[in-house]
C-alpha cells in the first residue's frame, strides 16, 4: 500500500505544480493584454494621467490592478523558464529570468504609480495634480522603476532565445517575442492599437510556453 501510494502522491504534486506554473504563465500575458486594452493613460504625460484620472478613473484603476496581478503571476513563470533549460541555452534563459524578475518589480511599481496618480486630482485639483505627476515623472528617485520596466522586454527576449536554443520553443514563437520586442523599442508609445499588438504577440508566446510547462518540453522538441 505504502509503496504504491507514495509515487501516486508524488505524481499528483508534480501535476499540480505544472498546472499552477502553466496557469500563471498564461495568466501573466492575459492580464498584461487586458491591462493594455483598458489603459487610458497612453504615453504617460502628466496631462494624460490627470485626464485619465478624471475621465476614466475606473479603467485606470482596473488597468493598474491587472498590472499588479501580472507581476505576481510572472514569478512562477520565471521559475518555469529556469527549470525548462538545464543545458544548452541555459545562460541566456537564466539571464532573461533575472531581467524578467526585475520587470515584475517594474510592473508592480508602475501599477502602484497609476493608483497614486488616480487619487491626486481629487484633493489637489487638475493643475496641482499635473505639476505633482510631472515632478514624479522626472524624479531621479523613481528612475529605476522605468529601467525595471524596460528590463521586462529585454528579459523576455533573452529568455525565449535561451528557450529556443534549448529546443524548448520553435522558431515562430521566438519570432513572436522578437516582434513584440521590436514594437516596444521602436514603435510610438501613444498608439493604443500598436501596444495591443505587442501584448498579443507576447500572449502567443506565453500561451505556447504554458502548454510546454504543462505537458513537458517534449512538446517543443517534437514540433
Amino acid at each position: 500500500m505504502t509503496a504504491t501510494t507514495a509515487p501516486d502522491h508524488g505524481s499528483r504534486v508534480r501535476r499540480r505544480s505544472r498546472l499552477t506554473t502553466a496557469l500563471a504563465t498564461a495568466g501573466t500575458a492575459v492580464t498584461l493584454l487586458a491591462s493594455e486594452v483598458l489603459d487610458p493613460v497612453g504615453d504617460g504625460t502628466a496631462e494624460n494621467f490627470v485626464a485619465a484620472a478624471t475621465g476614466h478613473r475606473a479603467a485606470m484603476i482596473t488597468s493598474a490592478w491587472l498590472l499588479l496581478v501580472s507581476a505576481v503571476l510572472l514569478l512562477p513563470a520565471v521559475v518555469g523558464v529556469v527549470r525548462l533549460v538545464p543545458g544548452r541555452g541555459a545562460g541566456l534563459a537564466h539571464a532573461g529570468a533575472v531581467l524578467l524578475t526585475l520587470g515584475a518589480f517594474g510592473h508592480a511599481m508602475a501599477g502602484t504609480f497609476y493608483l497614486v496618480a488616480a487619487e491626486l486630482p481629487s484633493p489637489l485639483g487638475v493643475q496641482r495634480a499635473e505639476a505633482a505627476i510631472d515632478h514624479l515623472n522626472g524624479s531621479a528617485a523613481l528612475a529605476p522603476s522605468f529601467v525595471f520596466i524596460m528590463a521586462f522586454a529585454l528579459g523576455l527576449l533573452l529568455a525565449f532565445i535561451g528557450l529556443h536554443r534549448g529546443r524548448v520553443v520553435p522558431g515562430w514563437v521566438l519570432g513572436a517575442v522578437a516582434g513584440a520586442f521590436a514594437i516596444e523599442v521602436v514603435a510610438p508609445g501613444d498608439v493604443p492599437a500598436v501596444a495591443v499588438v505587442k501584448q498579443a504577440l507576447a500572449l502567443v508566446a506565453f500561451v505556447y510556453l504554458a502548454v510546454v510547462l504543462w505537458r513537458g518540453s517534449e512538446v517543443a522538441r517534437a514540433a
